[in-house]
């Protein structure tokens, strides 16, 4: 029997372990049996993730590692790396390397395929490690490092913890990892942003999954005994632009369809189409059945926003998520911002930090810029050094801390000292 090891690298999201996962299900459905060690494989599948320099070192070494230990075996690249920097990975692998945007043509590269991968009629809803259905506290050891580097006697700081902790708690976040992953779509709409890699890795445009097929996936999810979604693609918000849609009406039609299910998780909103569509989306929130979403600020500065090209405003933003938080009180809100952004000053960064005091939202995770040299971002003038991008790190969790916002990513340990590290590291 032909044997085949699946691994992705670090780095990758939870799309891409999708992907893996569908790839596994098609070696199974081929007559392929999957192995647990890569000494035991005929076959070897190594999915990368090539988001930043560190990942995409982390992968072009692994790739390196599996040549080397494992000759005898065949080795197969998928994943963002092919899209990103194929000329790199050519560097030290001639073999077959497959995008993730092209995953399909896993079909033609393995020749006697019988059963066809196509994530858009049929899409995997389980990623690996969830497999089990393992349950867990809240990580005590990361509200432990948050109090540790944050504590303080103020009002302000022990109101907004406790109702953050609490609204993670009533979200399910960190309580359970048994979701239903409901993938609505892949690749990101035109125009993308100046500091974007991965469009070269899922696409230039959105392809939208039907309102039917996520509807038999939330369908067979219930059956299975799932009733919490994660709701996810490469840009959620877009969902429905190539067929004339729009995001709330698939989310009331999924609530609508199945009364049991709590959608958990919404996986990063570009808010300049929640703010399209901000009263469809408040309509859906006022049922209380959708807990969390993401929505990236990126920088809280106007000026540095035009130049990232992320087409809405910080005012703009302040009112989304005012909005949001009256049509659902408890909701979770998670955020995110660009650290050094280039010609960004300590000025248009403490106005990052700004926004997120003044918006309130539950988690906020600080990330430094990779000057990518294929980005527009990566060659503009302007670029920050590492040292002043850890500096402004420190600096946002520090204000971000003192008045109860958290710095927990995805119910995970990311504490201060870890971003710290992905602040100088992240390149």
């Amino acid at each position: 029997m032909r044997t085949v090891y699946l691994k992705f690298t670090e780095g990758c999201c939870n799309r891409r372990i999708l992907d893996l996962k569908a790839l596994e299900v098609f070696f199974a459905k081929n007559g392929w049996q999957s192995v647990g060690e890569a000494k035991d494989a005929g076959l070897i599948c190594l999915h990368t993730c090539a988001f930043v320099k560190r990942t995409e070192d982390i992968a072009m070494a692994e790739i390196a590692r599996m040549q080397r230990e494992f000759p005898r075996a065949e080795l197969l690249v998928t994943g963002c790396l092919p899209g990103i920097n194929l000329p790199r990975l050519r560097e030290i692998f001639p073999g077959t390397a497959i995008n993730t945007v092209d995953l399909t043509d896993i079909n033609a590269a393995l020749a006697d395929a019988g059963y066809a991968l196509d994530t858009l009629e049929r899409d995997e809803n389980l990623l690996f490690e969830q497999a089990d259905h393992t349950k867990k506290l809240p990580s005590l050891v990361s509200i432990g490092y948050f109090l540790k580097d944050n504590f303080s006697l103020r009002p302000v700081f022990w109101r907004n913890l406790l109702r953050n902790v609490g609204n993670i708690v009533g979200a399910g976040m960190g309580l359970s990892r048994k979701h239903w992953y409901l993938r609505i779509g892949w690749g990101c709409e035109q125009p993308h942003c100046t500091f974007c890699v991965e469009c070269r890795a899922i696409g230039y445009r959105v392809v939208s999954k039907p309102i039917e097929q996520c509807l038999r996936e939330v369908r067979a999810g219930v059956a299975a005994g799932y009733h919490e979604l994660f709701v996810t693609a490469d840009s959620p918000g877009a969902w429905g632009v190539d067929r004339g849609r729009r995001l709330p009406e698939l989310l009331r039609a999924i609530l609508d369809a199945e009364p049991s299910v709590v959608i958990s998780n919404i996986d990063g909103i570009h808010p300049y189409f929640l703010y399209r569509y901000l009263d469809e989306f408040c309509a859906v929130l006022r049922s209380g059945r959708i807990k969390s979403f993401m929505i990236p600020l990126q920088s809280g500065s106007d000026r540095i926003l035009e130049l990232m090209g992320r087409r809405y405003t910080r005012e703009q933003f302040l009112e989304i998520v005012a909005a949001c938080k009256r049509s659902y009180p408890r909701l979770v809100i998670v955020s995110q911002a660009i650290v050094g952004f280039p010609t960004e000053t300590f000025e248009d960064f403490q106005d990052s930090v700004d926004v997120f005091v003044r918006a309130g939202v539950t988690n906020v995770t600080f990330f430094p810029f990779y000057p990518h040299p294929e980005t527009v971002a990566g060659r503009m003038e302007g670029q920050i050094d590492d040292e002043e991008k850890s500096r402004r790190v420190l600096y946002g969790l520090k204000k971000t801390g003192e008045v109860g916002i958290l710095s927990l990513h995805r119910t995970h340990e990311v504490n201060p000292k870890y971003q710290k590290v992905k602040a100088r590291y992240d390149q």
